[in-house]
């Protein structure tokens, strides 16, 4: 598992830690521009396929996913 800046991962016992930063460089979040009242931030396409990938790489693992914003369709405030 790779770790930057904006991702990182550790483990405490049988938990997998997934900590992820948001960007604040690159605009408003989906769907947010037209309507405006959009919080600053989003993680980067990178962290989320990231993200992806451990989810799929450790199927058994309790895995502990930390970050400031919603990822894209996960949540039903998400989906746009």
């Amino acid at each position: 598992m790779d770790s930057t800046w904006e991702r990182y991962s550790f483990e405490a016992g049988s938990l997998l830690f997934l900590m992820m930063g948001d960007r604040n460089d690159g605009g408003p979040p989906v769907g947010r521009d037209i309507d405006g009242g959009y919080p600053a931030g989003a993680i980067s396409s990178e962290t989320f396929e990231w993200w992806r990938e451990i989810l799929a790489s450790y199927p058994d693992k309790i895995i502990i996913s930390a970050h400031h914003h919603m990822l894209k369709e996960t949540t039903v405030g998400s989906a746009n």
